[in-house]
């Protein structure tokens, strides 16, 4: 199968990208573990309800992917396929969708991040941005692990899609979809000082993390999935059916510290996820949330369970 770049509305049209003009031999072995075998993944076992290695990504064998230089989308209406990317995909533009895609992350100066939805030049939002079954994998020889696998400004969606080898996997903001991925933050870097997470948000709204296996293992990991009000309010999020795990302090910060600008989230909603304890008994070292203020407006805490047990967490 051949990578395209087609119109969303269905008008096919090739090599359309200068990406495309770039393409090398598509053969190229596949590694779960990162594009230099990194270790430490915390994939469930075969047998596992959560997403896995197995069971997320790119629905075709690497080999069969376009290999292709780094993607920056300039126009709307645009979608890509069968690619293997070196380096990063850049989107400013509406009705783009990217599926079936391999991204391989090679960061060496900080900021600069696998998978980005960036604000136009008049500082609006691209609408209806779509990652599919993509994966997003670091080269751990060269990367930082202070970079982020997908960092957005903007609302998106990622479903179906496996992110590992990398030092933080997603940070969102607002409006973000992020639902049944693997999602492995499994590259640290001793001594970097970096503060990691499987998926971090530092204030923002509107956002939806469902059916997830999010990990973070190695130094440096904040937790599993990090809310913090640095920048804005946390509020209106719906955080359900994950499987959190981490090797460090606590496996989710639940958006209210007294030490941020706003210290209290609204409309945070937990439902039934799974606290796994790969790690520790805990699920983080100090436990499985913290951030945690019943009192908040609109907090909900509700049939949160261990994931080896099923005895709920109060």
């Amino acid at each position: 199968m051949l990578g395209t770049t087609r119109s969303a509305r269905g008008l096919p049209t090739l090599c359309v990208l200068l990406a495309l003009l770039l393409t090398t031999n598509c053969s190229v072995p596949r590694g779960n573990g990162g594009a230099s075998g990194a270790s430490g993944s915390a994939e469930p076992e075969n047998d596992s309800p959560f997403p896995t290695l197995k069971n997320t990504g790119p629905r075709m064998p690497v080999a069969q992917l376009i290999r292709s230089e780094a993607v920056r989308f300039e126009s709307s209406d645009q979608v890509i396929e069968g690619l293997d990317v070196r380096s990063r995909i850049i989107i400013l533009h509406d009705h783009v969708t990217v599926r079936d895609v391999r991204v391989t992350f090679d960061a060496t100066q900080p900021l600069i991040h696998g998978v980005q939805v960036a604000q136009k030049e008049d500082g609006a939002c691209p609408a209806g941005v779509v990652f599919d079954h993509i994966e997003v994998v670091g080269d751990t020889r060269v990367l930082l692990d202070s970079s982020k696998a997908v960092y957005a400004e903007c609302p998106f969606t990622l479903s179906n899609s496996s992110i590992h080898g990398v030092g933080s996997g997603v940070r969102i903001t607002g409006g973000a979809t992020i639902v049944r991925n693997y999602i492995s933050a499994n590259h640290s870097i001793p001594g970097s000082g970096s503060h990691r997470a499987g998926i971090g948000l530092n204030g923002g709204s509107g956002n939806v993390v469902t059916k997830n296996t999010i990990d973070c293992s190695g130094t440096g990991c904040s937790g599993a999935m990090v809310m913090y009000g640095d920048f804005a309010q946390v509020r209106d999020l719906l955080i359900e059916g994950n499987l959190f795990n981490t090797t460090w302090s606590y496996c989710t910060y639940a958006g209210s510290l007294e030490s941020m600008n706003y210290p209290r989230s609204k409309d945070v909603r937990y439902l039934s996820n799974f606290f796994g304890r790969n790690y520790s008994a805990n699920c983080g070292q100090y436990g499985p949330v913290y951030g945690r203020d019943d009192s908040a407006s609109g907090f909900v805490w509700k049939d949160n369970v261990w994931a080896d047990t099923g005895e709920q967490i109060p």
